[in-house]
């Protein structure tokens, strides 16, 4: 939104501020067009509105917006690469309403209101030559980190494989750095198409400023080619359309990929295009007198769903493809010796007495743990009140080697 007042402002200022050709600073000469020149005042009411009331109060809660954004996400927790392209396109949307509140919205309050005359006429043409350049900088920057984001987006859904090396934090930093010294070298001429005209108000006894084009600008191949043609193809359609290709193809990978799944076409439409109404919908199901479960099967069960909707009776479509189906072994079963907490059984080796016990170690540190009782217990070195050690000592050793895991 705030892009595409920008635009519209931008273009005020080629048609209206900085297309004057002044060769001279009397109010004789024909030529001359005086700083101090009155609109209409229907439209000094309306950039009013527009500029100096709509434009600074929207660009106060941009700012403050912003501000927040870049807070959040530059928390340690929230490092990464889509992140920091946001705070960098935060951090220039900033500095683009920065450069639109101070070329348009407090220029825009005086003329109706007689508020603000020394920004007016004397702060705001000293900075225009300089914010001028910025502010399509900037807004050229803004264009392009949209365009990464996308790009971000388009390489994380469609390529997911390839973003531990596409889309990391080095490369994002590099994206922003790049944007900027590519804006900046773009732009680098604005800097010389405005210049500064003074003229003397007898009515105030004081002398004001107005910004005027330079020769530079008033050259009439330099305003076609580069302020016409190249403004609108590397400012506007490439980025633009890059972003809308990008999103199409998003768009596209994400219906294929349900698709896939077995997710039935119209729903898949109804869910990327419309928010049906809850309480229509519930309406409607009343209508059926009875539901029809049936596995979700291209053509076939649309088919049946067209013919049994004539006898009140609505089909409930499921998908077939489920994770267990999708994959062979979900998760790679233990042995019964690296199994922990589990139920053991050992029998004696020579007797039909059985142990069985529960343990939360693995089976083979626990057996190993028994026969080492044992061990200690034959060489009077232990005395440990175990079944296990009780009978060895009396009768035969368990088999310690064959546990078995009870279910």
């Amino acid at each position: 939104m705030l892009n595409n007042t920008s635009v519209e402002l931008f273009s005020a200022v080629n048609d209206s501020i900085l297309n004057t050709s002044v060769t001279a600073f009397t109010s004789s000469d024909v030529e001359f067009d005086s700083c101090l020149k009155e609109e209409p005042e229907r439209l000094q009411f309306f950039r009013f509105l527009t500029n100096g009331l709509l434009l600074n109060i929207i660009g106060l809660l941009g700012i403050i917006g912003n501000i927040i954004s870049m807070i959040i996400l530059s928390r340690p927790q929230m490092r990464s690469s889509i992140n920091y392209l946001l705070i960098g396109l935060a951090r220039i949307d900033t500095a683009l309403i920065i450069t639109s509140i101070l070329l348009f919205g407090l220029p825009g309050i005086y003329p109706y209101s007689g508020m603000l005359f020394t920004y007016y006429y004397v702060i705001y043409p000293q900075i225009v030559p300089v914010v001028y350049p910025l502010a399509l900088i900037v807004q050229a920057a803004s264009a392009y980190l949209t365009f990464c984001v996308s790009f971000e987006r388009f390489v994380a859904v469609c390529h997911p494989l390839k973003v531990r090396s596409l889309c990391t934090y080095g490369r994002a930093r590099l994206y922003v750095i790049g944007i900027l010294c590519v804006s900046v070298l773009y732009n680098i001429s604005r800097f010389w198409e405005s210049s500064l005209q003074a003229e003397w108000w007898p009515e105030r006894n004081v002398t004001v400023y107005c910004p005027i084009a330079s020769s530079l600008r008033s050259n009439p191949t330099y305003r076609t080619i580069y302020i016409h043609w190249c403004y609108f193809i590397f400012i506007y359609l490439l980025p633009f359309l890059g972003i809308a290709v990008l999103n199409a193809a998003i768009y596209r990978q994400g219906s294929d990929k349900f698709r896939k799944c077995g997710y039935p076409p119209k729903l898949l439409q109804k869910q990327w295009n419309t928010h049906g109404d809850e309480s229509q919908g519930i309406r409607q199901n009343s209508e059926f007198r009875s539901n029809l479960k049936l596995p979700n099967m291209p053509r076939l069960t649309d088919k049946l769903s067209h013919i049994l909707k004539d006898e009140d009776t609505r089909v409930v479509k499921y998908c077939t493809k489920t994770g267990q189906s999708l994959f062979s072994r979900v998760k790679e079963r233990l042995s019964d010796n690296l199994t922990p907490n589990c139920i053991n059984m050992i029998e004696c080796k020579n007797c039909s007495a059985r142990y069985v016990g529960q343990t939360k170690q693995l089976l083979t540190n626990r057996m190993r743990s028994h026969k080492s009782d044992c061990d200690l217990a034959r060489k009077n070195k232990s005395k440990k009140p175990i079944a296990t050690v009780l009978h060895s000592l009396k009768y035969n050793e368990f088999d310690y080697e064959n546990p078995k895991v009870l279910p």
